[in-house]
């Protein structure tokens, strides 16, 4: 390399090469000199860490999509898919009890439904077979095939057989899964709804066939079965009888039925008014029949059942749930402010529990209790997945937003009680075309751009970057889709609901969208293009002052400086005003662009001449991040090179996913697990330390998944927040680290 170049290694204090290495020679392993940080976190009610005697660790599941109390009060919530292996978690009385364990993995995965009787848990499960790698016709499906139906278990998530069930190959339990149905891969055969009575009889639904089929708990045998269509949840009484969800279907409306323990429908049941989305289902001692609404009322409904039919006597909840209110109400987390209520339950005690989950826009997990009077006894948080956060610079890092959250900080604490979960940003009634409804957002810049706030979020890929602009006085909490850039022409996943999305965009090319009507939703009139596709790029950045950078591959570094504000408030960005700038000469592939106004330095990272990309690693920073001085002054001679760990095999695990400037220092973020994050002086790239997850979150920190998995901020106190994705335990951790 060039003399002027301060090349700098790490050798002295980083896990990396010894200077200028050339490829293939041997590298050198040295250890961090230690920092003195503190390690937290956000988003979850717990910290990930070990619970004694067991597999699991003590966290709250994300997305709960069903629930089950029991009357002692032990809530069983399921879900789809939990990164720790929590597909079935259980709780009581505010904490984690457990977790039903050998759910994950090895082919198993979760489901959407659950439900206990006096001495069993029952839960669904989907069973594959990881693409025909796994073999073994009582554990797994044959290549081709998915299995769909029920495990069960003692109340204790430990096992309990039956003649005839599956498992018992790798790392899944013996005899303990039912298969209802076996299907092509891509079929959607799931189990819906699972309700026991008091004779032990197990209802299922099963909506593949159109059919409630019945089964004996003990043998786990079919006993009889019945035509329903679109039957989801299901609630047994205590007299043998089942109350059935169906749901709505074209011009039919949702509907309650209500069957014999035979499956003779009794004529009681009733059709739900047109905007009720229902989902969650139980029986409580009264009588009373509890139904969660997941429409617009975001509500419990409440039915007497001793009226024929059913009478609706009262709802809980605020009506319109966490978006319920007037402008700063909007959004606004708060008791009984429901967000999108997919289980209840209620104990001995008359103790009410629900479960939100935001489902709808992978919003997280919250778990109430509420007394008798409605009073809030407890309640827990799972609210982070592939997220991490950035800090409001307006308010020295005391607002904290991650892709759909508010929280309020207070650094007076520790041990994750330093965040209050504000609010909920992202409104799917009002602004039903926001793009983190459908794109898996996980990155984020929030900035103050003319003195106005402004989130921006990039997905897993880098495929493009949203805006959302903030109006309190009208939208609360919430965030209104502003703007998008998008490098291409935009194909939905062929699951996707709606296929015409976003509405109206080009039919080739790159494109940026601004909401010149303020409806928030993309229309035809509104869309800025070019004809050719945008050149491959993982580098985004949003300056603070709101340029928007763009480090292309092989194509230089593209700069679209703000043009202002329309009279909406959203930013104005054009192709028209773009400024091309080449690649600096070291790189043979750049991956991103850090700059910071407020010195006009800029800082870049890719794989060099010395150094290149030799793995099989996708959206990675590079192997060298290299600072340049008086960058708008035209200055290209680097001041600084970072070289960073790189093992440099194929499929090699050793690299660097993230990094982030702020004040006086890089951090940069390693992708293996446990994933550690390594700290360089700006100025001179000397190597001072890394942050890594201490004995407070279990010592665990999964790997970092996309290429803005890393924000940092400095406090005027002179502290830095680094946030870090940690999606093992549904979380971000928040390192508090004072030089």
């Amino acid at each position: 390399m060039p003399s002027f170049v301060n090349r700098v290694s790490m050798c002295a204090a980083l896990v990396v090469l010894v200077a200028a290495t050339s490829v293939g020679r041997p590298q050198t392993q040295v250890e961090l000199p230690p920092l003195r940080y503190t390690t937290t976190w956000i988003g979850n009610s717990f910290a990930g860490t070990k619970m004694p005697g067991t597999r699991s660790r003590r966290h709250v599941q994300l997305d709960v999509r069903a629930m089950f109390v029991t009357t002692d009060g032990t809530c069983y919530a399921a879900t789809g898919w939990d990164e720790d292996g929590s597909e079935i978690g259980i709780y009581r009385d505010g904490e984690v009890i457990g977790s039903a364990g050998h759910t994950h993995g090895w082919g198993y995965g979760g489901g959407g439904a659950v439900t206990a009787s006096r001495s069993a848990l029952f839960f669904a499960q989907t069973v594959g077979n990881e693409g025909g790698d796994l073999k073994g016709e009582n554990t797994w499906p044959v290549k081709g095939k998915v299995w769909y139906g029920i495990s069960r278990r003692n109340r204790d998530g430990s096992a309990a057989p039956f003649e005839g069930g599956k498992g018992g190959d790798g790392d899944t339990l013996p005899g303990g899964f039912l298969k209802i149905n076996e299907v092509p891969e891509g079929v959607n055969a799931e189990i819906t709804g699972l309700a026991v009575d008091a004779m032990d009889h197990l209802f299922v639904s099963d909506p593949y066939n159109g059919q409630i089929k019945v089964y004996d708990t003990i043998k786990m045998s079919l006993l009889h079965a019945w035509k329903v269509e679109r039957a989801v949840a299901l609630a047994a009484g205590a007299k043998g009888e089942l109350w059935a969800v169906q749901s709505g279907a074209g011009d039919a409306a949702a509907k309650i039925l209500h069957f014999s323990a035979e499956g003779k429908l009794i004529p009681d049941g009733f059709e739900l008014p047109r905007d009720v989305k229902p989902g969650g289902l139980c029986l409580d001692a009264k009588g009373r029949l509890l139904v969660t609404d997941r429409g617009v009322a975001q509500q419990v409904r409440i039915y007497d059942t001793h009226n024929v039919p059913p009478l609706l006597t009262g709802t809980l909840g605020a009506r319109g749930g966490i978006f319920a209110g007037h402008g700063a109400e909007i959004g606004r987390d708060g008791p009984l402010r429901f967000n999108d209520p997919v289980g209840v339950g209620m104990d001995g005690m008359g103790n009410l529990y629900v479960c939100s989950c935001g489902s709808a826009s992978g919003g997280g997990t919250v778990l109430e209790c509420y007394d008798e009077d409605n009073k809030r006894l407890w309640r827990l948080f799972g609210l982070a997945f592939l997220d991490t956060a950035d800090a409001d610079p307006l308010h020295d890092g005391l607002d904290v937003y991650t892709k759909d959250k508010h929280y309020v900080m207070d650094y007076s604490k520790a041990g994750g009680r330093e965040a209050t979960y504000r609010g909920y940003t992202l409104n799917r009634f009002k602004y039903p075309e926001d793009a983190r409804l459908r794109s898996n957002e996980c990155g984020v810049f929030f900035r103050r751009i003319l003195g106005k706030s402004f989130l921006f979020t990039i997905d897993m890929y880098s495929g493009g970057l949203r805006i959302f602009r903030f109006k309190p006085d009208t939208d609360g909490e919430c965030a209104i889709p502003s703007g998008w850039f998008a490098k291409q022409h935009v194909k939905p996943e062929p699951s996707a609901l709606k296929l015409d999305w976003p509405a109206g965009q080009p039919e080739k090319g790159e494109w940026i969208w601004r909401d010149a009507n303020g409806n928030g939703s993309p229309e035809r009139d509104e869309y800025d293009s070019r004809p050719v596709d945008a050149p491959g790029l993982w580098g985004w950045c949003v300056d603070s002052q709101g340029t928007i950078w763009q480090a292309t591959e092989h194509d230089g570094i593209r700069k679209f400086a703000v043009q202002g504000l329309d009279k909406l408030g959203n930013p104005i960005y054009t192709y028209a005003s773009i400024q091309s700038l080449p690649t600096p000469a070291l790189f043979t592939e750049l991956c991103r662009a850090e700059y910071v106004p407020e010195t006009d330095t800029m800082f870049l990272s890719g794989y060099t001449t010395d150094r290149p990309h030799r793995g099989g690693e996708w959206g990675s920073v590079g192997t060298e991040i290299v600072r340049y001085e008086k960058w708008n002054e035209g200055n290209r001679v680097p001041s600084v090179m970072i070289v960073l760990p790189y093992d440099g095999l194929k499929d090699a695990r050793l690299f660097i996913k993230s990094f982030a400037v702020a004040g006086d220092y890089v951090f940069a973020g390693e992708s293996r697990e446990p994933s550690a994050v390594f700290v360089f002086e700006a100025k001179t790239g000397k190597a001072v330390g890394k942050l890594q997850a201490d004995e407070t979150v279990g010592q665990s920190s999964g790997w970092l998944d996309f290429p803005y998995a890393v924000r940092a901020f400095r406090r005027s106190n002179g502290g830095y927040l680094v946030f870090v994705e940690e999606d093992l335990d549904a979380k971000v951790i928040v390192y508090r680290w004072k030089p």
